[in-house]
């Protein structure tokens, strides 16, 4: 059971099973955004176990598949990838960031169509889950490390100045600029102001496409809702966000503007969030009245949740005839 706006188009240059094609630009304009595109993309991960067949113990390598022919396209906008845990989303987004060992990956995936060049690193930004910025910098400072670190030499220091200005502006850091980030034995700025200044090291590249890694674990819903709404007005920019989430709150939900679901390795639906009750709904699965969407797509693609039969959507019209 799957769902898909639009199917993947392709090169017609003969790729080999494990090329990454992705766009060649020598000036990063984000307005025009870019669509990512990745077709017939598997990957697999080799696990060691224990042999007790052979005389002396040893090591055995077997492969495992955590994704199974997954195709789709990327917009421009907010993307999110959904699923249970241990489904293959942050095994998804390190492929399309080309973040994870190709030995094990098939497929093509494709930016724009063009071959992806040694500057790659420099267009798409990357969250980690676990933040890394450090607790004894302010947060001007943690981003002002990563423009020092990243940037090209090309930028002289006031210029690199004032895209770390204009990162802290467009992320409404500005107040707490000035303070520490703190740790566990130091108080500092609040979740989502640490999140938004993780986000802001790597605004400072201007990255086309920004992916990331469950940017709400952790956080309350007022926090969580913050950087979603954050990550929503940078869309609006014309960056394109992909990036994976548990379980959100229908506050957060209703700003994706496609989701991507995974299930059991497979891609279940990919479509607008809007549509997606609708589509469940029109294959058996109905989502009761005041449920959390969230949870109930979470249910169906787990297997907690089974279709009527057709004799419960028998007695279900004739009830509702005979009401």
């Amino acid at each position: 059971m799957s769902h898909s706006q639009e199917k993947p188009t392709i090169n017609d240059n003969n790729a080999n099973p494990t090329t990454i094609i992705l766009e060649e630009d020598s000036e990063i304009n984000r307005t025009q955004g870019s669509t990512l595109t990745f077709k017939s993309t598997n990957s697999y991960i080799n696990i060691q176990k224990f042999c007790n067949a052979c005389p002396l113990p040893c090591l055995q390598k077997t492969q495992k598949q955590i994704l199974t022919n997954i195709s789709d396209i990327f917009r421009t906008g907010m993307n999110a990838i959904m699923g249970p845990t241990a489904y293959g989303k942050s095994s998804l987004l390190d492929l399309l960031a080309d973040r994870k060992d190709r030995e094990g990956f098939e497929g093509e995936i494709l930016v724009n169509g063009k071959l992806r060049t040694q500057n790659y690193k420099y267009h798409v930004g990357y969250v980690v889950q676990d933040d890394i910025v450090s607790g004894f910098l302010t947060v001007k400072e943690n981003i002002m490390f990563s423009a020092n670190v990243r940037l090209s030499t090309k930028y002289i220091a006031d210029e690199k100045s004032k895209i770390v200005e204009d990162v802290i502006l467009q992320l409404g850091l500005g107040k707490c600029a000035g303070t520490t980030v703190g740790n566990d034995l130091k108080r500092g700025v609040t979740g989502g102001e640490r999140k938004r200044t993780n986000i802001g090291m790597e605004l400072v590249l201007s990255p086309r496409i920004l992916f990331l890694d469950e940017p709400t674990t952790g956080l309350d819903s007022s926090m969580a809702r913050s950087v979603i709404e954050c990550l929503h007005q940078l869309s609006r920019t014309g960056c394109t966000i992909v990036f994976s989430i548990h379980q959100p709150r229908y506050s957060i939900f209703k700003l994706f503007d496609t989701l991507f679901l995974l299930s059991a390795r497979r891609c279940t639906y990919h479509g607008p969030t809007d549509s997606v009750l609708n589509f469940f709904s029109s294959v058996g699965f109905s989502c009761e009245e005041h449920n959390n969407l969230a949870e109930f797509l979470l249910d169906v693609t787990q297997g907690d949740r089974q279709p009527p039969s057709t004799q419960q959507q028998d007695n279900i019209a004739f009830n509702e005839e005979n009401s």
